[in-house]
């Protein structure tokens, strides 16, 4: 109009570079909010895990872990990433509970037996601690597992250092107005005490097995964080491991003594620096212990000592396990007693009310020898999946917490220890859900 000639207006386009850098600042952002919300969510489960009991025993990780594994468990069934042998690991978990539940139904009757939830409560719980970590292990993202193991060994870390100070607090104050809410019921004469009488501080653990295995783990995740770099300065990570060596002395626990500690020192020997830190570590971590000890009221020096002296005529088994196994070991004989009754099968989710001591007897007890064999398949598979690991630093990590959980059965069910065994499972299934990529190809 009026001679204007009138401006056609093209239809807008875009070039594909142009929509990438957009869609990718998308998926991303989206990736930063899954990987913040695992985050916190195993934040929250370790804390759980250490947390205080609720009403009727039952402990906050239980509720915690069983929801999700209810929300996750569609995911490990329909997620095609995974790698076969978790299937495979899963399985063989899942033929044990059938076939200690079957067993139930058809064992014979004993005189005394163990709560019937307990029993279902350590083979479910950790079966469900494993798919937990076995789904969030296997996010999108490739460096969310980092992010993730590197939570939870931080805020482990830091809370196994606070209970170091609840148990040297113990050795002058009565803490049992705290501990009853989590060594168990709520009675006053709980394992943690009958411990602390006999000169052994376990803090807010209720047995000694469990706080040297906890601390145990500690330590391996320190080295972990070290040879990821993502520790603290050098000057503030030696005072963390003296704290999470003395706590688990305090405890006097085998666990750390003989597995804790030289599994993480081999693992600082492998890293390329760690020799070095070690050689200057080690000393200041002594002399700090030393000075402790001498300074403490502590009656279980006595007992400490005791793991030093030779064993003489009892032998190296009876003695280093406590009595438990050997010729007349507790364990031994309970082993003899199902192998009389109930050999194949066992006596189903109850047992017999005798400690298990020893994880192959409780699989014996509630599953016979088919039980205890599933047992050992499973272990072998976990150790085969963590062999297969690519990264150095989380396949030497992967493979110590087997270990521990192998080793540390000869003197208790380590997969099933109330808190310790739900991280232990949690973090076993992050790291072994999906291949890891080689770190020089991940951004």
């Amino acid at each position: 109009m009026n001679g204007v000639p009138m401006r056609v207006s093209q239809p807008l386009s875009f070039s594909r570079s142009e929509i990438r850098p957009s869609a990718r600042s998308f998926v991303a952002g989206r990736q930063n909010r899954s990987v913040r919300s695992v985050r916190l969510l195993a934040i929250a489960l370790v804390i759980a895990a250490l947390g205080p009991y609720l009403a009727g025993g039952f402990r906050v990780e239980q509720v915690f872990i069983y929801c999700m594994a209810l929300i996750g468990l569609p995911r490990v069934l329909l997620d095609a990433r995974l790698r076969p042998q978790v299937f495979t690991l899963l399985l063989t978990w899942t033929i044990l509970f059938v076939s200690v539940a079957a067993s139930s139904w058809g064992a014979p009757e004993v005189a005394s037996t163990h709560s019937l939830i307990s029993g279902i409560d350590n083979l479910l719980l950790p079966f469900a601690a494993l798919i937990v970590g076995v789904v969030w292990g296997s996010l999108h993202v490739e460096f969310a597992r980092a992010e993730l193991l590197t939570a939870v060994s931080r805020w482990l870390i830091g809370l196994l250092c606070v209970n170091t100070a609840v148990a040297v607090l113990s050795l002058f104050r009565d803490i049992s107005w705290i501990g009853r809410f989590f060594w168990g019921t709520g009675e006053s004469e709980s394992v943690a005490v009958r411990a602390l009488e006999a000169g052994r501080a376990t803090g807010l653990f209720n047995q000694p097995h469990e706080s040297g295995i906890a601390y145990s783990m500690g330590l391996i995740l320190l080295v972990y964080l070290y040879r990821k770099g993502r520790a603290p300065k050098l000057g503030l990570t030696i005072p963390i491991a003296g704290l999470l060596v003395l706590g688990g002395v305090l405890s006097v626990s085998k666990g750390l003594l003989l597995l804790g500690i030289p599994i993480a020192t081999i693992l600082l020997m492998l890293s390329a620096t760690g020799r070095r830190r070690f050689i200057l570590g080690a000393p200041v971590i002594v002399t700090c212990l030393i000075l402790v000890f001498t300074g403490l009221p502590w009656e279980g020096r006595e007992r400490l000592e005791g793991l030093t002296a030779s064993p003489g005529d009892r032998g190296a088994l009876d003695f280093y396990t406590a009595g438990r196994l050997g010729t007349e070991g507790t364990v031994t004989l309970s082993i003899d007693k199902v192998l009389r009754t109930s050999p194949a099968m066992g006596f189903g989710f109850r047992g017999i009310a005798v400690a298990y001591d020893n994880a192959w007897l409780e699989m014996l007890m509630v599953g016979g020898l088919w039980g205890a064999t599933l047992y050992t398949l499973a272990l072998l598979l976990l150790a085969n999946l963590a062999l297969k690991i690519k990264r150095k630093a989380e396949r030497h990590t992967g493979l110590a917490l087997v270990a521990l959980c192998v080793l540390g059965g000869l003197g208790g069910p380590t997969l099933s220890l109330n808190r310790v065994g739900s991280i232990l499972c949690l973090l076993l299934g992050v790291l072994i859900s999906t291949p890891w990529r080689d770190s020089s190809v991940v951004q």
